[in-house]
Order: structure tokens, then sequence, then C-alpha cells
């Protein structure tokens, strides 16, 4: 049995698309793979595969990002797909703490972990990444006729609202990444948290790929953005709220999204939006707005490396692989 941390692409690709329950397929994969490891701009490592006389039998990818800690740049990654054949689930362990020693001096996110797997990732010390009194998620409504009842009582009352919003008084609006200057706000905002991830131009178009970017303020100036990615609840069609930038730290600032997102930026694709709670701005604007708010259990993990700040943070919801 050997850990390598290379395997012909193809292999892997034919590797993942054929295990019990996949639902990928082979083009599924290998556009994955490409997405957070060719076209990311962060150096691995990227992972590791587990091999029997040459044959992979398990694997655990990595996707690397890039943090800010203090002004200072320092890599980390995200564990994604971690998937050991039944035969050797005996040594799948062995890939959880090749792992967990990458993070010696860098911070380690892992998401979606299955119960027994969160248990093993809080005896190595990991924690949830978003504080206790941010796991929310409400669900607003941005069309009037919302299959839900729920969500259909409250869409009917935005119907008069949101006819008389413009988006351009709310300095809101779609963008194409390639046309914002991430860039000059990413300089100008930076130190808005003291531990998250790098929001420089490189890093925020690979983040938005062919998601919803939505920009505060003229895209070759912004005040800044958020993202949000399709997606489907309780049978709907949805959008997803998978990052904001800088963090929003007054209720008006939130408030004046979700009036934008009234005007449906997204063309019809959604009947709702499904907003997290990064800052306690958006538990605070949220509690008066027409949204549905549930608990939300945290679905991503974080271990901090030797010297690494436990406060001053700011991550949402979409991180990891969540986020693509």
């Amino acid at each position: 049995m050997v850990l390598a941390e290379e395997a012909p692409r193809a292999e892997l690709v034919r590797y993942l698309a054929t295990f019990e329950g996949d639902t990928r397929g082979e083009a599924g994969w290998a556009a994955r793979l490409r997405r957070f490891w060719d076209e990311n701009p962060t150096p691995g490592p990227w992972g590791w595969v587990l091999l029997d006389a040459d044959r992979i039998v398990g694997q655990l990818a990595l996707i690397p990002f890039l943090f800010q800690v203090d002004g200072a740049e320092v890599p980390g990654v995200s564990s994604s797909t971690w998937r050991v054949d039944a035969r050797f689930r005996g040594v799948a362990a062995e890939l959880l703490f090749r792992f967990r020693s990458v993070g010696r001096a860098r911070p380690l996110l892992t998401t979606t972990p299955a119960p027994h797997v969160r248990q093993m990732l809080e005896k190595l010390r990991f924690t949830p990444l978003v504080p206790e009194g941010l796991q929310h998620l409400s669900v607003v409504p941005l069309a009037p006729t919302a299959a839900l009842p729920g969500l259909r009582a409250l869409g009917r009352s935005l119907a008069g609202p949101r006819r008389l919003l413009g988006g351009r008084r709310l300095g809101w609006r779609r963008a194409d990444p390639a046309r914002v200057d991430f860039d000059a706000l990413w300089d100008r905002t930076r130190h808005a948290a003291a531990f998250t991830r790098v929001r420089d131009a490189a890093r925020s178009r690979w983040f938005v790929g062919d998601r919803f970017l939505l920009v505060d303020g003229d895209p070759s100036d912004p005040q800044g953005f958020a993202v949000f990615g399709p997606g489907r609840w309780r049978g709907l069609p949805v959008v997803r709220l998978i990052d904001v930038w800088p963090p929003p730290q007054a209720p008006d600032a939130v408030r004046r999204l979700i009036r934008f997102l009234w005007t449906d930026p997204f063309g019809g694709q959604a009947a709702a939006a499904l907003l997290h709670h990064p800052t306690p701005a958006f538990t605070a604007a949220l509690a008066g707005a027409p949204a549905l708010t549930r608990p939300a259990p945290p679905s991503t993990m974080l271990h901090l490396g030797r010297g690494l700040p436990a406060t001053g943070r700011f991550f949402t919801l979409g991180e990891g692989d969540n986020a693509l």
C-alpha cells in the first residue's frame, strides 16, 4: 500500500466516476478537478492517492487557497473528495492524518464531514468555521408566486415595494468579473478582517467562475461585491450567497443588498435567495425582513496552524469546496 502525491489524471477521473454511488460521471469530474487545480491561481499541494500495486484504491483531494493573516499572505488548503475502496477502509485514516500534518503552520478547512468524520476531526482540534452565534440561514423570497405557502405569503408582500425599487438608486448591479477592479477594492479593504481569504483580482475571478456577481458601485471603482450561486431548496430554484466583501458591519448595508435582490437581478432564475449570516449585521437586518430564518449547523470545520489567530476572522458558509 503506497500513498502518492500524483496519479495520471485520466485514471483518477475514471476512479472517481466509477466509485459506488457517483453521479457526476467522467466529464463532471474532469471539469471539477480542472476548476480545483488547473484554473486555481494558488499553487498546491493537491492531495494524495492510495495505490495498491499501481491501482488507485483511494483519494483525498486538496484545494489550495491563499489567506491573509494580520496583513501577511499565508497558504492554506481545504480538503475535498475523500474516497477509499471498501477493502481498504482500514487505512483510510492515514489520508486524514496526512492532511492534518499539512496544517502545522497553515489553516486547514474541511467541508460537509459525516458525523463519524466530524468526531475524528474534533479529536484533531478542528472547530466550526462559523461562530455559534452566526449559524443561521435566511430564505428571502424573490418571486411573489414562490411555490411554498410560507414563501408565497412573503413574496406577495413584496409585490408592491419591488416595483418601486431601482437598481441604480440602490448602488448594486450585476457585473462581469473581468470588468471589476478587485485589486483596488482589496487594497483598500484588506484590513477589514485580520484573518480571511485573499480576494485579489486573480483569486476573486477564479472564485466567481460562472456564478452571479453583484457589485456595489461602479465596477471600475467597486465598494463591495457579493457572489451568488444557483441551487435548489425544497424543490425550488434558488440562489445561495457564497461570498460577500467587505464584511458588512451595519444592518442598513445588508438591507440595501436585500432590497436590490428584490429587483430580481437574476432574471427570474430564482424564486428565493438563501443568505447565511456571516456578520451580526445580517442577523439584525433579517430580523425585520420578509424572510424565513432557521438554524444552519456548520458544514465547514477549521484547524488553525501554529501562530494563527483565533479571533478577528471573517469567513462565509461558502468556504472550501462548498464554494466551488
